[in-house]
């Protein structure tokens, strides 16, 4: 568990390239979180930086591993390859913006969320390095970073020279019957003097541990003989390819790249609060198909003691996921008073989504040594999302309405326009040991919704609910001071504000001779959400560098919070109350003796609801002071490992890992105490040896075989919770191989 990421373990790797992804001295890591390329513990923000070595022998493969190795982040999983984050206690939620950005090098992952996507799980097999940015960073990358940022620093093409890096893996969880495998290639060609390609490709399966289990008497009388569906339910398939090239006429760096990536999930790790282990009961698998590709231009120019970076992204991401309804299906037939015994209702819900941005940022900073260094730059994201929804029964609606034509019970047609322009200034003042900063970003969003529905049950008149259209302009500032006593510590202290942008909602349409609850709140347009955090931190490391502890303190106010509202008119979003986060995050990182390195990380989050606005009362069964859910009080890893040199180039590397992860609440409509998944504790292990430039690694993940809930949703009759679950203990063997 390498949270502070200073040191790149002795492993089987590619050359380091020439740029700032390359390590400093000392072998620490140098990082571009504020857009200029420092030394990590010079950096006065809580950060984490894992380099790519690292993540490796962590096997941190993607998004989702990330929770062992930093402070403070949570990641519920949606699907697999889906992930919904949450930093610092700060969520997001159905068809919202996100509250943590992601980013791939220069473009962001900022798209509305659903139930089924959300932040991709990119390979991180030839990457960089990952910096993990905790806390507010709505100055330099803007709306939907107020919990913090993600980014995913792949490598970059090199003229150094020929190289390559291979690995082939292959595991198989405890109590399954498949294979997962996967086969990984990075390749760097240096194509003239000034001109050098690389790419990468890899193909990964992962194999299935649930079962499925058909419940032949309905979802409400579920029995122990019903007959298992499908075993190792939850397979699921992920095809990746990057591709880059990096020309260096003159003194213009100009690098192209195109990032691909395919991901079929046949059904999902579920487990039924009301069945054994790893089972869940469902009709038939759902499945969940998503595709991202990802073009960026970017183009970098010193102009004397500036540097001007123009970066021009293309993003699409189509999702087609279709989902068994059946227990849904069960509730309309009983409302139809018909429910005859022993009868499953098929209902099938499909819901197909693109989306479709273009992000450009132009930005020119200076860096060098002086009084002020500083960055400032534009900002345009133009992006449009075409959702869609149709659930379809032929059971329920031929007995609903006989003769009626088709067996589409509901559709809706939600086409949105999102429209961002920010302009933003960040600098420092260097005063020998201390530093002032201060930064600002000024914003606009506007947004363009339409809305409409039919089906049996869809309501024709929401039709007329089209072109709603809402605008918001906003500063958001930054301000911090660090003091460095001593060339080995800096101490800090800053003020930062987050937003996320708003949206709008769709008319709420009364039955005839009824009311809408929670109507006099109901606002076509809601706003953003917004919060302050306050922290000081302090970065130290010995002499030798030997020894790194990092740790901060925060607090958070966050206000109008968004949140869906159920009426009964239909569900809304509205800025309903706020919150105060109190946290701690600690670091620690010894190399005890050459080879042998220990690193430990901890967080406390104390998130609960501050206050609620009144006319929301009845809507949440939430009271002031209740925690904030898929926020774990704590979280703490410990870490070792420990490198062997046999001599003739030979070697061999063991390695453990603990973690522990708090319970924490799901769910504020359900409050149930499944719905509060339990705390457990992961191990992992792996033993290691190499010679030459091979490696063949055995491994254990979750040793102990821990049941670990990831989160927690209605179950098909909404009368229990439904898990999405780890996988249980998981042997393999890896064989990597580079030049």
């Amino acid at each position: 568990m390498l949270a502070v990421g200073s040191v790149a373990a002795a492993q089987v790797a590619p050359k380091a390239t020439a740029t700032d992804t390359a390590p400093a001295p000392n072998g620490e890591i140098l990082v571009t979180a504020q857009k200029r390329s420092e030394r990590l513990q010079d950096v006065p923000i809580a950060i984490t930086a894992i380099g790519n070595a690292q993540l490796d022998q962590a096997h941190v493969n993607g998004t989702a591993g990330l929770t062992q190795l930093v402070p403070s982040l949570s990641i519920k999983t949606l699907v697999p390859g889906e992930n919904q984050i949450v930093m610092r206690g700060i969520n997001t939620g159905y068809g919202l913006a996100p509250a943590v950005s992601y980013y791939l090098d220069e473009t962001p992952f900022d798209l509305r969320s659903d139930g089924f996507s959300g932040a991709p799980d990119v390979d991180f097999f030839d990457v960089a390095r990952v910096e993990v940015l905790r806390g507010p960073q709505g100055t330099i990358y803007g709306a939907s970073s107020m919990g913090g940022t993600i980014r995913i620093i792949t490598n970059p093409p090199s003229t150094a020279g020929f190289d390559y890096k291979a690995e082939l893996s292959s595991d198989a969880p405890i109590g399954g019957k498949g294979l997962g495998y996967d086969a990984k290639l990075a390749v760097n060609v240096p194509l003239a003097p000034d001109l050098a390609g690389r790419i990468f490709a890899s193909e990964e399966h992962t194999a299935g541990f649930s079962t499925r289990v058909t419940p032949v008497h309905g979802y409400y009388d579920i029995t122990a003989s019903d007959p298992i569906g499908k075993s190792d339910d939850n397979t699921s398939d992920l095809t990746s390819i990057r591709a880059a090239l990096r020309w260096t006429p003159n003194d213009w760096v100009i690098t192209p790249t195109v990032s691909y990536q395919n991901n079929i999930a046949n059904g999902y790790p579920y487990s039924d609060a009301n069945r054994p282990r790893y089972e869940y009961s469902n009709f038939f698998t759902s499945r969940n198909w998503e595709q991202n590709i990802v073009t960026n231009l970017k183009i970098e120019k010193p102009l004397g003691d500036l540097k001007l970076i123009s970066s021009t992204s293309y993003l699409s991401k189509v999702a087609h996921n279709t989902q068994d309804y059946s227990g849904t299906g069960e509730r309309y037939y009983d409302g139809l008073g018909l429910n005859p015994p022993d009868e499953i209702v098929p209902m099938t819900s499909y819901l197909p989504k693109t989306y479709r941005s273009v992000v450009q940022e132009v930005r020119i900073s200076k860096d060098t040594p002086g009084l002020l260094n500083w960055v400032a730059g534009v900002f345009f994201e133009h992006t449009k999302i075409d959702e869609q929804q149709y659930i379809t029964s032929p059971t329920y609606v031929q007995a609903a309405s006989p003769g009626y034509p088709g067996d589409t019970e509901f559709y809706d047609i939600i086409p949105w326009t999102d429209k961002q322009y920010a302009a933003f200034v960040d600098g420092t003042l260097n005063l020998g040991k201390v530093k002032i900063s201060a930064g600002g970003r000024v914003y606009h969003y506007e947004q363009i919704y339409t809305y409409s529905e039919g089906g049996l049950d869809g309501d024709p008149s929401a039709n007329n609910v089209t072109d709603i259209s809402s605008a918001k302009t906003g500063f958001n500032p930054r301000f911090n001071i660090d003091y460095k006593p001593d060339p080995n510590v800096t101490l800090y202290t800053t003020a930062s504000k987050g937003f996320r942008i708003g949206g709008v909602n769709p008319s709420l349409v009364p039955s005839a001779g009824s009311t809408c609850t929670y109507q006099s709140v109901f606002e076509r347009g809601f706003g953003p959400d917004s919060l302050w955090n306050y922290e000081i931190g302090a970065k130290t490391q010995s002499a030798d560098h030997r020894v790194t502890f990092n740790a901060d303190g925060y607090r958070i106010d966050w206000n109008n919070i968004q949140q869906a509202v159920n009426s009964t008119c239909g569900s809304f979003v509205g800025n309903f109350g706020s919150a105060r986060i109190y946290g701690l995050e600690g670091e620690f990182h010894w190399k005890i003796v050459p080879g042998w390195n220990l690193n430990v990380n901890a967080d406390y989050t104390n998130a609960k609801f501050h206050s609620f606005n009144p006319g929301y009362a009845g809507s949440f069964d939430i009271a002031i002071g209740q925690r904030l859910i898929n926020t774990p009080r704590v979280q703490a890893s410990v870490g070792t490992d420990y490198n062997l040199d046999l001599g003739n180039d030979r070697g061999a590397r063991f390695r453990i890992d603990v973690q522990y992860t708090g319970s924490t609440p799901t769910s504020y409509s359900y409050t149930d105490p499944t719905y509060t998944i339990n705390a457990y504790t992961n191990v992992n292990l792996s033993i290691a040896g190499h010679i030459g430039k091979t490696e063949v690694e055995l491994f254990v993940r979750n040793l102990t075989n821990a049941f670990e809930q990831l989160g927690a949703s209605p179950g098909r009759s909404r009368n229990y919770a439904e898990y999405m679950v780890a996988p249980p203990e998981t042997i393999g063997v890896t064989v990597r191989h580079s030049l």
